[in-house]
């Protein structure tokens, strides 16, 4: 799996929250579930074998806007948005991508 390189920075992103109000998503959404920890909680669970990736968890994966606004605002430092980017790795190689995503994707080719 691609983001067992990104641990260390998943371990920290799920206990903090301290980013998540300016998370892009979530302050349009209003909606907990689309703040960086909870991406970093979903993450975790996969490198801990607490669950497989899902299709559930992809779409939450793609939801995110990859604005970087998380990590210039960590104060630790952490690197969420590469952790997300590995993680689209690992979805790719297992087909989970989602339909939605798949469907820009052919209408740019």
């Amino acid at each position: 799996m691609n983001i067992e390189n990104y641990k260390k920075d998943i371990d920290a992103c799920r206990f903090c929250f301290m980013c998540r109000h300016v998370c892009s998503v979530a302050r349009v959404t209003y909606e907990e579930e689309m703040t960086p920890r909870v991406r970093a909680l979903l993450l975790s669970m996969v490198l801990r074998k607490a669950t497989d990736y899902t299709e559930e968890i992809s779409e939450k994966i793609y939801q995110c806007a990859l604005c970087k606004y998380c990590k210039e605002w960590c104060e630790g430092g952490w690197d969420l948005p590469s952790a997300i980017i590995a993680a689209r790795f690992d979805l790719v190689e297992k087909g989970l991508v989602p339909e939605k995503v798949k469907e820009v994707k052919n209408s740019l080719f």
